[in-house]
Formats: C-alpha cells, sequence, structure tokens
C-alpha cells in the first residue's frame, strides 16, 4: 500500500465553461486595467475548481485501463493476470496505490508524475486522520493521535477511564426541564466522534444513540458524550487489524445483526445495527434508527434482517 499527494491538484483542471476573472495585484497591465482574464485551467476558490480537477484525474485513470467501482466512486480498479489487480483509492489529491506486484506500483507512480506534479509518501502510514502499521499478524488502522487530541482539547487527559462507552440499560431522553449545555461545544465533541467511529466499532452504537440530540443538549447527554471520552482514554491505542489471508476458507464474509425493540423512549423505534466481518475484521457497521414503529419484536427483527441482508447484497 503506497501513499500518493498531488500538489496544487485544483489548478490542474481545465474548465468547459468562460470564466473570467480581474488583473491580480502586481500583474496589471498599464493603461489596460479594465480589462480581465479567462481563465484556462480552474483556480482555488473556484465553484468548478473540485469538479475540473475530478474530471481531469478520472478522464486519465480510465485512460491507463482503470475502472471505477459502480459502489464506490473513489475507488479504481485494474484488473490483472491471476487476481493480481492493482487498486486505487481517490480522495480530491490523495491517492492510495494497492497492489501485490510492486513492480506495477511503480509503474503506475512513474505514469502519474509524469502527468502530475506529485509527492511520493512511499508506504502508507498516515491517511485522513487513520494511522497504518505494520505488525506481524497484518495491518492495524487505528486513530490514537486523533483520538489522544480530542482528549487534549476537551481537557479530558486526566480523566478516570471507563470500562465501557455507555451505562448498561440507560435511556437518554429529552427532558426540558433539565439544565442545557452549550449546544457549539456538544457538537464539536459528537462530531470528532463520529469520524473516530471509522476505526472504533466499539463506540459507533453510543456515538449514534447521543447524537440525536444535537439541537438541544441537556446535562444528561453532555455527560453521556464524556463517558465515551473517558471510555476512549482507557484504550487509545485501540484500532482494527486487518490479518493476512492464511489460506482460502477463512475468506468468508461473515454478518451479525440485533435490535433494541422500541429503544427510543421519545418515539418508541427501534435501532437496528449490523457488523459485518471480512478475514475476521469488521469492515462495515451500522447502527440505526428504523423509520417506523414495530409493534410485535418480530416485526422488528425482519427490519433489521431487511437492511443487513441489503448492505451484503
Amino acid at each position: 500500500m503506497h501513499h500518493l499527494d498531488v500538489k496544487s491538484a485544483f489548478l490542474n483542471g481545465p474548465l468547459d465553461e468562460e470564466v473570467y476573472v480581474t488583473q491580480p495585484s502586481g500583474f496589471k497591465i498599464k493603461g489596460k486595467e479594465n480589462i480581465v482574464y479567462r481563465l484556462q485551467k480552474a483556480l482555488y476558490g473556484l465553484k468548478q475548481a473540485p469538479r475540473a480537477w475530478n474530471k481531469r484525474i478520472d478522464g486519465f485513470l480510465v485512460q491507463q485501463e482503470f475502472m471505477k467501482c459502480k459502489s464506490e466512486y473513489g475507488v479504481y480498479v485494474k484488473k490483472g493476470i491471476e487476481g493480481n489487480h492493482l487498486l486505487i483509492c481517490l480522495y480530491v489529491d490523495d491517492l492510495i496505490v494497492i497492489g501485490s506486484d510492486v513492480n506495477k506500483i511503480e509503474t503506475f507512480k512513474t505514469q502519474m508524475m509524469n502527468e502530475f506534479e506529485m509527492s511520493d509518501l512511499g508506504n502508507l502510514t498516515y491517511f485522513l486522520g487513520m494511522e497504518f502499521t505494520e505488525v506481524a499478524e497484518g495491518l492495524v488502522m487505528h486513530q490514537k493521535k486523533y483520538a489522544f487530541d480530542i482528549l487534549k482539547r476537551f481537557s479530558m487527559m486526566n480523566c478516570n477511564p471507563s470500562s465501557s462507552p455507555a451505562e448498561t440499560n440507560v435511556k437518554l431522553m429529552m427532558n426540558e426541564e433539565e439544565e442545557s449545555v452549550d449546544p457549539t461545544l456538544f457538537k464539536q465533541i459528537m462530531g470528532l466522534l463520529r469520524y473516530l467511529c471509522n476505526s472504533r466499532p466499539d463506540i459507533a452504537y453510543a456515538v449514534g444513540i447521543i447524537s440525536r440530540f444535537m439541537s438541544e443538549p441537556r446535562v444528561s447527554h453532555l455527560l453521556a458524550a464524556k463517558r465515551v471520552l473517558r471510555y476512549i482514554k482507557g484504550i487509545l491505542h485501540y484500532g482494527i487489524l486487518f490479518p493476512k489471508c492464511l489460506n482460502e476458507n477463512s475468506m468468508k464474509l461473515i454478518a451479525y445483526s440485533d435490535v433494541d425493540w422500541c429503544g427510543d423512549k421519545q418515539d418508541r423505534k427501534s435501532t437496528s445495527g449490523y457488523l459485518f466481518k471480512f478475514l475476521n475484521a469488521p469492515i462495515s457497521r451500522c447502527a440505526k434508527k428504523q423509520p417506523v414503529v414495530a409493534l410485535p419484536t418480530c416485526e422488528s427483527e425482519y427490519i433489521v434482517g431487511c437492511m443487513t441482508v441489503c448492505q451484503a447484497v
């Protein structure tokens, strides 16, 4: 897994529309100060810039015989002989290049550098707040630095660690008589925690439940959010292990699903949850309130079962 970064990505996108700008300070033509420039390529700040860059890089990858994934538009695949494929994960100007043939990866990197001005960051170690560490068992994806920064930002570095992200059987509610808290602070905490869920499935359910009270948070909701922070404090170094594939028998996709029947005390709706594991590593999970009120328990189980099967397909 290699990491590439495009320098000044938005400046590479050619424009389809006519866009004009005033002459920038220091480059005005004497006697023609009222004349404007027509842009041939995008600039940072233009509404068209992200689209123009994406169209440019997409066209180049298709030209190199890559196929765009239908379910995830940021993933491109170039099929090879006997499963020796090359995968590209694109996020704006950051690219992860994945493959089993190092020569193919180096060839692709050379092609990219001939086309764009790029930085070769070598083996993947850090990407969008995610850290990657190679161990004997495989690859560990974690957000230790990100989690540490969250605790430091909200002065929770010296808090007492909690053994669980939420109290057992506690149901959060909207109590208008309860004292309110700063909504901005609450939203900041929850926003950061939601991104931490990318490498921490163990907090996904608790964070999802607490996030329902973003508009008018109360003291109990803030305490619940701080309990998640206390839980993280105790296991900062935890992450997801993607183990090495030892044999074909271990390459099974396993799914679990569950539901808390009428768990929400406000509207009596149930919360569905599923977890998918591949090579015993969690690759997809969700904790989501059901759209309808399920009367019998069986109905809520059918809803989460359907939801899980759709995700499997």
